[in-house]
């Protein structure tokens, strides 16, 4: 009986121990052993810019399972040396800056917290206009037009705030132009010049001849049967009355838009949302003699080298 009591005992113990060294490895394992973080292993890697002279982003793009892990990743920042004049084949280093309280607090231990790649797949900038591709030219003046049509009512309400709400609109391509930077640090563009006419209705005072009643003609009428015709004539013109009338007209309000894409490279790549668009302040002498050119050249003089694509001439008497 003694024999058998002292067994149970035993197990009883042996159970509990057991107990407790799994909690222990398991409390080991979870909350006090170091756990090795790879703080670079899911790095978003963006370039900006052509081969020579581009710079370069760096963030975390990826999604742990382990909350704490994400969280720890989410707030690590990254350095990377050089950042900027970058070529093909460079050797950039990523540095990493992590969170000290949080590695501690969780038991991180952060591994390749510097990694170096080699720079690749920058593309180049065209050495000519000619060089660049027809399909490529089609889709990128496509994407100003789109832009230009996604706009006009707020390109509107910009220019001309508190005016009357426009009834129609048209819109004309006048100029097509590239601009080759003449630094390589100076992005290449397409640019588009478009010219919008907003056509809106107005209330006008105008003098008119005033209406005269029947009864009042006759009476004058008779009253003038003797009268010669050259007599009657400045009678008339003397006598006629104006009243002024409220009436409704048509007005056309005009602006001319620049629109621009920069980046334009041997990637053929482009993305919509790098489009952007301004007022383009012609002169007087520009608009009217539809000289598109002489504003490109005076806006870029010095920092592109302009050539014209496509310029179309609106037929005399539109011109504002």
């Amino acid at each position: 009986m003694e024999k058998d009591k002292l067994k149970n005992k035993i197990f009883f113990f042996g159970w509990i121990g057991a107990m407790c060294g799994t909690l222990i490895l398991i409390a080991y394992a979870f909350f006090l052993r170091n756990i090795n973080v790879d703080v670079t292993n899911q790095l978003a890697i963006e370039y900006e810019g052509e081969n020579g002279v581009a710079t370069v982003e760096v963030y975390y793009n990826g999604n742990d399972l382990n909350q704490r892990t994400q969280e720890f990743l989410e707030s690590c920042t990254y350095r990377v040396e050089p950042g900027y004049n970058l070529s093909n084949g460079d050797v950039i280093k990523i540095i990493t800056e992590y969170d000290e309280n949080i590695a501690r607090e969780y038991n991180f231990k952060p591994i390749n917290v510097e990694k170096e790649i080699k720079v690749s797949g920058l593309y180049n900038k065209y050495e000519r206009y000619q060089d660049i591709d027809e399909d490529y030219k089609e889709d990128v003046f496509k994407a100003e037009d789109d832009f230009v049509k996604a706009h006009t009512r707020s390109i509107y309400k910009e220019m001309f705030p508190g005016a009357p709400t426009y009834q129609k609109v048209s819109r004309k391509v006048v100029y097509k132009g590239f601009l080759d930077g003449i630094q390589d640090s100076t992005r290449d563009r397409l640019v588009e010049i478009v010219r919008l006419d907003y056509t809106i209705e107005v209330e006008k005072e105008i003098e008119v001849p005033k209406e005269i009643e029947e009864s009042e003609e006759s009476s004058e009428s008779e009253d003038k049967e003797e009268e010669t015709p050259k007599e009657e004539a400045e009678d008339k013109k003397s006598e006629v009355e104006m009243e002024t009338k409220l009436v409704t007209v048509e007005e056309v309000k005009t602006i001319y838009y620049l629109v621009t894409l920069p980046g334009i490279n041997e990637g053929k790549e482009f993305n919509a949302q790098d489009i952007f668009g301004e007022k383009a302040y012609l002169s007087e002498d520009e608009m009217k003699e539809q000289n598109y050119e002489s504003y490109i050249d005076r806006v870029y003089k010095g920092k592109y080298n302009t050539q014209t694509i496509e310029r179309v001439i609106i037929e005399p008497g539109l011109e504002k």
